[in-house]
């Protein structure tokens, strides 16, 4: 986030996790920067990470059908994974416009 103070760090990242918007504009320009360059990682490695997340399903998936049935417990992990790597970029654009116009 550059050269901003400590605290201003952490109230942007604060308000990326679950905070309100910040009433401060410099905390909010950093909110944006930092959903700006999480978004774009994101959208880099999207194929790869879900292609990754499908490979594992289908590994766990096999071991679940010929070793154990814990292993379906695996699968919904990769499952949520999978959507989680889907959803996450939706959701930081819809907060980053709530950051812009506020």
């Amino acid at each position: 986030m550059g050269t901003l103070d400590p605290e201003t760090q952490r109230a942007a990242a604060r308000a990326i996790r679950r905070g309100p918007v910040p009433a401060d504009p410099q905390v909010r320009a950093a909110a944006v920067r930092v959903i700006d360059h999480q978004v774009a990682e994101m959208r880099s490695r999207r194929w790869l990470s879900i292609g990754g997340f499908v490979l594992f399903m289908v590994l766990s998936t096999t071991l679940a059908i010929s070793q154990s049935s814990w292993w379906w417990l695996a699968v919904a992990f990769w499952v949520a994974m999978a959507g989680m790597a889907m959803v996450r970029p939706r959701r930081l654009q819809r907060l980053r416009a709530q950051l812009v116009t506020s």
